[in-house]
């Protein structure tokens, strides 16, 4: 679908946490850093709800449905979350594989390039804060000065469990 490569990271996001279980507008909300601003969310849930990726319960009453909808993953709004499971699976393993082999300069250039795809890789249970911190020491670097650019991440990093926010425990 042409359609679907408008699609972004909060997109995934969102998709994602509501995949697993985190339904309710207001707790997709407390579980994204707070300095994505509201508005991006409520832009990004309409967008996949025009896209035909995600639908707010309609069984629900409606102040619900006004106030703090739960909103549904579609069938193919669950493939495009699948696929891009497998995408960062296949790209994360890439990265072990060098870090094992302690190839700095290969591991440095791979996380370079996949740089952008980490906030998803942390929201879809991929990676861990841990392992990120020790291949970004291998190469001399450390984890904040490394994401200072994606603020997004920060919240991710400094959580001492290291989990994603996605197990829906704090959810609906």
């Amino acid at each position: 679908m042409d359609s679907d490569k408008e699609l972004v990271e909060i997109d995934f996001i969102i998709m994602t946490l509501v995949r697993n279980g985190v339904q309710k507008v207001f707790t997709i909300t407390k579980q994204l850093p707070i300095k994505i601003h509201g508005s991006k969310i409520n832009d990004s849930i309409n967008k996949l709800e025009r896209l035909g990726h995600l639908e707010m319960d309609k069984s629900e009453g409606w102040i619900s449905r006004k106030i703090n909808p739960k909103l549904i993953l579609k069938d193919s709004g669950m493939r495009l979350v699948e696929d891009k499971i497998e995408e960062m699976k296949d790209n994360w393993n890439l990265l072990v594989k060098h870090y094992e082999a302690k190839e700095k300069e290969p591991l440095r250039n791979k996380m370079n390039g996949m740089k952008g795809m980490f906030p998803m890789m942390f929201t879809m249970g991929i990676v861990n804060g841990a392992m990120i911190s020790q291949m970004l020491h291998m190469n001399h670097m450390d984890m904040i000065g490394y994401f200072v650019d994606q603020p997004i991440l920060i919240d991710y990093l400094t959580d001492p469990s290291g989990e994603p926010y996605t197990d829906g425990s704090e959810g609906d």
